[in-house]
């Protein structure tokens, strides 16, 4: 009934990384996103982005600002603000992932990405599997790397979170495997910083304060 739908279901719970990697391992077009079950888009979030991002063949991502809600009504945490880091146009794809990882916004893997850029991410990174922790902010530091980020300064996205949702996403982190993703990211960002362009060390560092 419906061409355009493609509907996959697994035998057993497999995690959400590697139900994550499955999903996007059945993509087809030039750009992707994911969505998760319990957010909310504004109707003008991909329309926002895609322009943005059509605009100019070297934006490999593109998200927007957003604020966090509670699914309970009774819920009394205040919702929250939340927005990407102020990547500039004239910034290097270096500077931009040091800004990321100095104002990390992990919600930026729910936007809308190239397939190909994405796609080379997943196949150069063989440990980015069900095992892996921080997938979201280490797809979005190697992404930075390929191509520039667009990002919409308005709130077209909303991340729902439930207090249980909230409670049990740092309980069920090994903290030996959680040093190791941390690890393996500070390894790809200690270069970046300290080789890449023409600035100075230090001044590459003070990025950090900017």
């Amino acid at each position: 009934a419906f061409p355009k739908i493609r509907y996959s279901r697994h035998a057993e719970n497999l995690g959400a990384s590697k139900n994550w990697l499955h999903v996007f391992s059945l993509a087809r077009g030039e750009y992707f996103m994911w969505a998760a079950h319990d957010d909310l888009w504004d109707v003008n979030f991909v329309s926002e982005i895609m322009n943005g991002m059509l605009s100019d063949p070297d934006f490999t991502t593109g998200f927007c600002q957003l604020d966090e809600f509670w699914h309970e009504p009774t819920n009394k945490l205040k919702t929250k603000f939340r927005e990407p880091p102020p990547f500039s146009p004239m910034a290097s794809r270096s500077e931009n992932q040091v800004m990321y990882f100095a104002q990390p916004c992990p919600w930026m893997i729910y936007g809308i990405h190239k397939t190909a850029a994405m796609r080379s991410i997943v196949d150069s990174e063989p440990d980015l599997d069900a095992t892996s922790y921080f997938f979201d902010y280490r797809a979005m530091f190697a992404l930075l790397g390929i191509g520039k980020p667009y990002v919409v300064r308005k709130i077209l996205f909303h991340s729902g979170r439930t207090k249980t949702q909230y409670s049990l996403s740092f309980k069920r982190m090994p903290l030996f495997q959680t040093l190791i993703s941390v690890s393996r990211l500070f390894a790809k960002l200690f270069p970046t910083i300290a080789f890449s362009g023409s600035a100075t060390l230090r001044e590459r560092c003070q990025m950090f304060r900017y």
